[in-house]
């Protein structure tokens, strides 16, 4: 299948995700993998003023919300996950490919979808057991995105009608990230996420979205 024409944009945010090779775990423990691509994006951040949105770390991949004003995430991920990819082998003693493959990206561009994006996100360590809860998952932006933990690089969160339907009030946003979807829901959203921009499929008779409540 041939690679999407990346959309650059400087208005709005991607939903990204990445997974290890052969769909096997990060090499090492978890933690450390963290604090590498922590700091691989604070270096980002730093160098070309990528905007973190949410970063979730699941044992086998990942999920980021960012936005890149002044560069191609093209760029962007690849200078990331080269130099992820370089300290991780160096770490842990090995040599190869640390990703299966290329990263895939979606970028959304309406309030209602970008809401359904972080909290799928943030859901994931939910739906795969690993956590009870958002806030017990530590690999996660989740308590930058609350206040509550200093992370090393600033969290972002959008100006204006993007974010309006995000809680502001901290603990109405904890109980709403913790609102699960249903698995038809949660299926749509995944599916919306695989295309060039985070669409759901509509009904053609009533034009509400299949499978989800907006």
């Amino acid at each position: 299948m041939p690679r999407k024409k990346l959309e650059r944009s400087v208005d709005f945010p991607y939903h990204i995700t990445a997974r290890a090779n052969n769909r096997e775990n990060f090499p090492g423990a978890l933690e450390d993998v963290w604090k590498i691509f922590s700091s691989e994006l604070l270096l980002q951040h730093l160098c070309h003023s990528i905007r973190i949105h949410a970063f979730v770390l699941m044992p086998n991949h990942f999920h980021l919300l960012m936005s890149s004003p002044t560069r191609s995430i093209d760029l962007v991920m690849k200078e990331f996950l080269g130099s992820s990819t370089r300290i991780l082998n160096t770490r842990t003693r090995r040599s190869g490919r640390i990703f299966g493959g290329k990263y895939f990206w979606s970028i959304i561009k309406q309030p209602d979808y970008y809401a359904h994006a972080l909290r799928y996100v943030y859901q994931n360590p939910l739906k795969a057991r690993l956590s009870e809860s958002v806030s017990e998952y530590p690999f996660t932006t989740y308590g930058g995105l609350m206040g509550s933990v200093h992370l090393p690089f600033p969290m972002y969160e959008p100006a204006g009608p993007l974010g309006r339907l995000v809680p502001a009030d901290p603990e109405k946003r904890d109980i709403w990230l913790n609102s699960a979807f249903g698995s038809k829901e949660r299926e749509a959203i995944r599916r919306g996420l695989r295309k060039t921009e985070f669409r759901l499929s509509v009904d053609r008779t009533t034009r509400k979205p299949i499978g989800i409540s907006i």
